[in-house]
């Protein structure tokens, strides 16, 4: 229902897809053509701006995948938050390695298996590795790959249309900006895995 009367409203001064979407009851936010908005969403955003280094991590780095490793010994994957973990409160008793700091938290290993927060695991120290070394080289080259995925995800450059109704994608450029290349659409190509994205996902 939006994106026709998206279009119906575009003539009017002071009318965003964004706008019309709180007032529809959506999220607005998905809508937002970020800078091709009007004012009132240009002011909005500011008023609403929060530096990155105010974020938490999950607010952060939202959208992004996380980096996981797999284990040598079961097979099990589990996202990798750092060599060592924090954990609090219940969460620390009987923490895999490293044992309880006192009894409001504990540190243990995030290179044991499912140490790391991950979901299950057999607990097996360095993923199951025979020994720092190998288990440093399996990371490195794992890391490597990724960041290699990231850049090429990046550098393949695909477009999608930010039209709900569209959703047009394609690696082609429109020699008149990023209007979407889709008859009768008034969308705009946007990209799909930006510079952003690749910074956050990257940090």
């Amino acid at each position: 229902m939006l994106p026709p009367i998206a279009r119906l409203c575009e003539p009017i001064e002071g009318t965003s897809t964004s706008a019309l979407a709180d007032r529809l009851g959506l999220d607005g936010a998905k809508f937002s053509r970020g800078a091709g908005g009007g004012g009132d969403d240009d002011g909005a955003a500011l008023v609403d701006f929060v530096p990155m280094a105010k974020m938490d991590d999950a607010e952060k780095f939202k959208g992004t995948e996380p980096w996981t490793v797999p284990c040598a010994r079961c097979g099990a994957e589990a996202p990798f938050r750092g060599a060592v973990c924090y954990a609090l409160g219940s969460a620390a008793q009987g923490s895999a390695a490293g044992g309880a700091a006192g009894g409001e938290g504990g540190v243990r290993s995030g290179l044991a298996c499912g140490g790391g927060g991950g979901v299950g695991g057999c607990g097996a120290e360095l993923f199951g590795s025979a020994n720092p070394a190998q288990c440093f080289a399996k990371l490195s080259n794992l890391l490597s790959l990724r960041v290699r995925a990231d850049v090429g995800r990046y550098y393949n450059h695909w477009l999608m249309c930010d039209d709900s109704a569209c959703l047009f994608r394609t690696q082609q450029q429109s020699v008149v900006g990023n209007v979407c290349l889709r008859r009768g659409c008034t969308g705009r190509l946007q990209p799909e895995f930006g510079e952003k994205a690749l910074y956050a996902s990257l940090k």
